[in-house]
């Protein structure tokens, strides 16, 4: 399993998921999402 990140712009949300080669499927690495913040 490859740890992926999804970002939602619109909402300015991102979660961490580890999704499988094999099957494709994705499991929710964080139990919410995070804001999503600059760094410099």
């Amino acid at each position: 399993m490859l740890p992926e990140r999804a970002v939602d712009l619109d909402a300015g949300l991102a979660i961490t998921v580890f999704a499988c080669l094999n099957c494709g499927r994705r499991k929710a690495a964080d139990q919410e999402p995070r804001p999503i913040t600059a760094r410099h």
